[in-house]
Order: C-alpha cells, then structure tokens, then sequence
C-alpha cells in the first residue's frame, strides 16, 4: 500500500522507527521525507504534488490545538481532513496522543471523505507508539485490509481505537467491548421485563388460587348445610314414622 508519512522530529518521539517500518513493508511516500523539520507549508507541498495513497501516518504528538509540526501552525483537523481528501486515503493513521475535542472535530470532518481514523485516547507511551506501528505496518502488508490488521495487533482494553467515520463514527476499537455492552444492558432490559411478566403471572394465579380456594371453602359450608338439612330431614322423618299408629 501507498502510505503518505509525516514525522517531524520530536522529542521523545522515535517516528523513524515507525517511518521505517512502513518503508519495510509498503510504499512510503513523499519520496523526499517528511521528517526532520517539517511545516505546514511543507505538507502541502509534498501533498499538491503527491500521487494517490491509501493511508495518511501522521507520526508525532498532538493535543486539542492539533497535530504537532515543528513550528506552528499546527495541523488542524480541517487541514488533516483536506490532505486525506487530496490524497484519496481511506485511513487516517493518527499515532499521537489525542483529546477529545480535536478527536471529535477530526471525525466529524472525515465523514465528509470516507475516511477511516485509528488513533489513541490519551497520553501515548513511546514504546507503546513504535510497537503498534511496527506490528499494524507487517499486518497491513499481510491482510491488505485496515480493520483486519487493527485486529490483529490491538488487544482488548487497549486505549487505540479504530473509527469508521464514513459509516456514521462507529467506534470499532471498541466493537467487542462496545457490543458486549449493548447486548448485556440489553439481556438485562429483557431479564427485568421477563421478571416484570412473571410477576404479574405469579400475582394472578395467586389471585386465582385465593378465588378458587375462597370458593371452595363457600362450597364446603354449602355441603355441610345441605347435609345438616338432609339429617334435619331425616330426623323429621322419623320422628313422623314413630308417632303412626
């Protein structure tokens, strides 16, 4: 895959190793490297002249103002989504820390260019950064589909998460953990309206029972009286036999 790079130099950040990586496996573009000093202008450069990639690395650090270049401006979320959409990527790869605000903004214009995004929650370990790039890079190569290789390498609980912003922002990091949710909060929705039903189920055969029971108890006193009134009957009658002549 064509893989459109951009590594600043920054500290604590070991993007060469990420860079190379994707070198070793896939076709790394711009031909003359985005790394070292790099600026706004500069990615635009690269990009205008740039043939078509499949994915856009962006290998640096980030916060809520943007991905980080080496002076500023810094690449906004409108900017990244402009460059997805000049080079025709369908995946964003932001391997950077990340807020919220910027993740939320980033999504919401990459839905406007089919666009897939992985990137991180939170502060980014190095370590942490070249491992994932490295083993995503070889599984990319091999399965030659994005989700596939993300699988593959991410672990469950792992703060990375994969977005499909072109079908509505479905976090797909979170598909196993996200859908277990559902399907849980689900089964207990149904438990509790199950429960609910027994209840009432339980409430009218106790009805019904107390009824039943009620009447049979009304039964039993009508047996009893008619009985009563039969020996009452008898008791007359033979009281009338005795006094024949």
């Amino acid at each position: 895959m064509n893989v459109f790079c951009i590594s600043p130099e920054m500290e604590g950040v070991d993007n060469k190793t990420e860079t190379d990586a994707f070198t070793a496996d896939h076709m790394v573009l711009p031909k003359t490297s985005l790394s070292g000093f790099v600026s706004n202008l500069d990615i635009a450069h690269e990009v205008a002249i740039s043939e078509s990639c499949d994915v856009l690395a962006l290998l640096t650090h980030a916060d809520e103002n943007g991905v980080w270049l080496s002076e500023k401006p810094y690449l906004s979320a409108m900017d990244v989504a402009r460059y997805a959409h000049i080079l025709g990527v369908k995946l964003v790869y932001l391997n950077t820390c990340s807020s919220p605000e910027f993740i939320e903004e980033l999504l919401n214009r990459l839905r406007s260019v089919a666009c897939d995004l992985i990137y991180y929650d939170g502060q980014l370990p190095d370590v942490e950064a070249v491992t994932m790039t490295v083993l995503f890079s070889a599984a990319l190569a091999d399965s030659g589909d994005f989700f596939t290789a993300y699988e593959r390498v991410v672990l469950p609980g792992s703060r990375y998460h994969y977005r499909t912003a072109h079908r509505g922002g479905r976090d797909r990091a979170a598909v196993s953990e996200g859908a277990l949710r559902v399907e849980v909060d689900g089964l207990i929705k149904r438990i509790e309206q199950l429960s609910m039903v027994l209840v009432m189920m339980l409430l009218v055969v106790v009805i019904f029972a107390f009824i039943a029971y009620q009447q049979t108890e009304t039964i039993k006193g009508q047996i009893v009286d008619l009985r009563l009134g039969v020996a009452e009957l008898r008791s007359h009658v033979d009281f009338l036999e005795r006094g024949k002549p």
